[in-house]
């Protein structure tokens, strides 16, 4: 299915089929979910590429022509994932602004190297591991020494709800940063908050407050800001996975 459209739809960057089988905590019986992205056409700046929604209509009518009636097909985009990365660091040179701006073009290529010119790998990367991640950060040249790093995971679902799961929380955890669903592609969040230090002291991750989560303008606390941990955990799709038991706050995410 994922070729034949692919080549239906000359537009197309990248696309995945998703059945129940192997993903019964998103997918319900009979239903078949196909998220896909469009080519990118600006690899000059980082953007979300997203479906608009007559390509959805005209796929999905398509792929009703081909499937059995009893198919349920549901097109949609992916769930971009923010990926904020929390560290103190000690830089060669002076120029801190320059280099923290390296410093996230660099997360970039490392997290979403399928932006300049692979948009099939979008949707088919493995996991990545937050200790590779670091090791990453380390072997930049203009990176002295590195400490207090953690990873902070944020995204939302189709309630518009946005959930977050700070590595900070448990040190000793899981290694690898999972993404909430099959259909999710993790990218950086511009922004992220690193602190320039002149001697390289260890200092320990910090767990994220809601403080910390006011970055620049581009995220706004609403007034009733309240940790939302009883909070259940919604899908994109018709079936509610199981909550993963993240922290989680209610706030409005302006990109």
């Amino acid at each position: 299915m994922e070729r034949m459209l692919l080549r239906r739809f000359d537009w197309l960057g990248a696309v995945r089929v998703f059945g129940h089988t192997g993903n019964e905590r998103y997918v319900a019986p009979g239903q078949v979910v196909v998220a896909a992205l469009p080519h990118i056409h600006q690899e000059g700046v980082f953007y979300q590429p997203l479906l608009d929604p007559g390509q959805v209509l005209r796929m999905e009518e398509y792929l009703q022509e081909l499937t059995s009636p009893f198919a349920r097909i549901v097109v949609r985009n992916p769930t971009y994932e923010y990926v904020w990365v929390k560290c103190r660091l000690m830089i060669e040179g002076e120029e801190v602004g320059a280099t923290l701006k390296r410093l996230h073009e660099d997360i970039l290529s490392y997290l979403c190297p399928w932006f300049r010119g692979q948009a099939q790998m979008a949707m088919n990367l493995p996991p990545f591991k937050r200790s590779e991640l670091l090791s990453y950060v380390q072997s930049r040249p203009y990176v002295k020494f590195v400490t207090g790093f953690s990873v902070v995971r944020m995204y939302t679902d189709d309630e518009g709800r946005y959930h977050l799961q700070d590595s900070a929380r448990d040190e000793d955890g899981p290694d690898e940063i999972l993404p909430a669903y099959p259909w999710s592609i993790l990218i950086p969040l511009a922004g992220n908050r690193v602190e320039i230090i002149h001697e390289p002291a260890y200092h320990p991750p910090e767990v994220s407050s809601l403080e910390d989560l006011v970055i620049g303008s581009n995220l706004v606390l609403s007034d009733d800001v309240q940790p939302a941990e009883d909070l259940p955990t919604g899908s994109p799709g018709p079936v509610s996975p199981e909550p993963e038991a993240p922290v989680e706050y209610r706030f409005v995410l302006k990109l």
